[in-house]
């Protein structure tokens, strides 16, 4: 009875280290997964911060006839009289 004890006892404690072991290697996916989101979204929002001192420059230099006309070209797609537009 005591050998039988002794191969359960074995048995479980098997089984609690695979089962820990599964745990740690499913953290470890999630843990990569939440990586990877984090450095997206650190990319997506340096490209916010560009854009948004691109728009702060505009709106504090709103008066700058130099700034008027660049918004009137990039935004409005407007030109000077007799200006030749090249696209890319």
């Amino acid at each position: 009875m005591r050998r039988r004890a002794s191969r359960i006892t074995k048995l479980v404690l098997i089984l609690a280290v695979v089962c820990a072991i599964w745990s740690i290697v499913q953290l470890r996916v999630k843990i990569q997964v939440a990586q990877e989101t984090k450095i997206a979204i650190m990319a997506e929002v340096a490209v916010l911060d560009e854009e948004n001192a691109r728009l702060t420059y505009l709106l504090n230099n709103k008066d700058n006839p130099e700034v008027k006309a660049e918004i009137a070209r990039t935004e409005l797609g407007m030109q000077l009289p007799g200006e030749k537009t090249f696209r890319d």
